[in-house]
C-alpha cells in the first residue's frame, strides 16, 4: 500500500490498543519492503516484478510496495513509510547478491533520517 494507507492502518491499531487498555507506544510498527538498487530503474522494477509475482501472484503492486532504482529513489520511498509511522523497516533484497546488499547498506541506508 501507500504511506498514507499505512498511517491510517497504524492509527487504527493504536486505537484498538488504547481500547484494550494497552499502551500504543509499546507496539512496534513494522513493514517489509522489497528493494532492488540500480541505475536502470526499469530493470530494477522488472527484477522485483519477477521476484514478487513468483511469491505473491500477479496482483502484487510493485510500484506501491517496493523500492527500486537509484539509491536516492529507494531512500525516498523508504523514508516516506518511516515518516508515516514505520518504526522497524525490513528490507528484502530481490537478489541474494552480495553487491546488492552492499549497495543497500552503503548507498541507501545512509540517506535515511
Amino acid at each position: 500500500g501507500t504511506p498514507e494507507s499505512f498511517r491510517q492502518s497504524w492509527e487504527k491499531v493504536q486505537g484498538y490498543a488504547r481500547e484494550a487498555g494497552k499502551d500504543p507506544d509499546s507496539l512496534d510498527a513494522g513493514k517489509l519492503m522489497y528493494i532492488c538498487v540500480g541505475d536502470d530503474r526499469e530493470w530494477c522494477r522488472n527484477n522485483l516484478v519477477e521476484y514478487t509475482h513468483a511469491y505473491y501472484g500477479d496482483q502484487y503492486d510493485v510500484d506501491n510496495n517496493c523500492a527500486f532504482g537509484p539509491p536516492e529513489e529507494c531512500a525516498k520511498k523508504i523514508q516516506s513509510f518511516v515518516d508515516a509511522g514505520v518504526k522497524t523497516m525490513i528490507l528484502g533484497p530481490s537478489s541474494p547478491n552480495v553487491g546488492q546488499i552492499t549497495r543497500i547498506a552503503n548507498e541507501v541506508v545512509p540517506l535515511l533520517k
